[in-house]
């Protein structure tokens, strides 16, 4: 694999260029032709020509599987703003030129050229660095929504039963009350 440090701001720019949702439909896309072909990233590198055929073959069934999305975005579900942000994303951020006959080409060097290890490494991580794609407020900037995604020993109210509970702060104090809750209810 590369150097990890580049494939990292590698994906720290294509996280820039999309939201969660449209990034992680790339993400998608990727790991199902992996799927499809029996590949997987993690497995050990296979000698000089069968690494480098995969490698070809991978790439060229992503490009023609974005080409398609592109083509006919009525496949992808959602509204035309994400429809829109998909073909977006596919010239802009992966450099993916699709064109009205079918053809697509892979116009990004630098990613055109990673293996399909490195290209599963850079997707991934830029799913997870990618905005949330929450509604941006009128300043124009996106705000950290407070109990989104952190849970740090937060009281939290169950509708319910309108009982008080504490979400634990991390997977010891997780366990803890697991434990504590199968000893109490053993009695």
């Amino acid at each position: 694999m590369e150097n990890k440090e580049e494939l990292l701001k590698a994906a720290s720019r294509l996280a820039e260029l999309g939201t969660r949702i449209i990034v992680e439909k790339f993400v998608s896309i990727y790991r199902h032709i992996l799927d499809r072909n029996g590949v997987n990233p993690n497995s050990p590198v296979r000698e000089g020509n069968v690494e480098e055929r995969l490698n070809l073959d991978i790439r060229k069934e992503f490009i023609e599987t974005v080409s398609l999305y592109c083509r006919k975005p009525e496949i992808l579900g959602g509204g035309e703003t994400n429809k829109q942000s998909f073909k977006r994303f596919a010239a802009e951020g992966l450099g993916i030129m699709c064109r009205g006959d079918g053809a697509a080409s892979w116009n990004k060097k630098e990613l055109a050229e990673l293996g399909f290890r490195e290209l599963s490494f850079v997707l991934g991580w830029a799913g997870r660095l990618a905005k949330t794609g929450d509604k941006k407020p009128k300043n124009g900037t996106f705000e950290h929504k407070e109990g989104f995604g952190d849970f740090k020993g937060k009281k939290t109210e169950d509708v319910n039963t309108k009982k008080e509970t504490l979400q634990p702060a991390n997977l010891d104090d997780s366990l803890a009350m697991l434990a504590k809750s199968i000893n109490k209810n053993r009695m």
